[in-house]
């Protein structure tokens, strides 16, 4: 990198023109940076609003995220008062 910079900064306009770019290659976000990321827009959320509970719904007995059972997530928002 220091040769490709100095022959860069070259006086000479053949240096210059034979020099490499240096392209740096965006760097993969990991899971524990999106998780981060998540969290972090999830306390913007929080900070600019007045929530008064926040609660876990199961979306089924099994507690499995691929299965959404209505009358399981209806009955838990129906136990805690969140809808009539």
């Amino acid at each position: 990198p220091e040769t490709v910079s100095t022959m860069q900064q070259s006086k000479s306009l053949l240096m210059r023109t034979i020099t490499p770019t240096i392209r740096k290659k965006p760097k993969k976000q990991t899971v524990a940076a999106e998780f981060y990321d998540s969290i972090r827009k999830l306390m913007k959320t929080l900070n600019a609003t007045e929530p008064h509970f926040i609660c876990c719904v199961n979306p089924n007995r099994q507690k499995s995220s691929a299965i959404w059972t209505e009358s399981a997530v209806e009955h838990q928002l129906r136990c805690r008062g969140i809808i009539s």
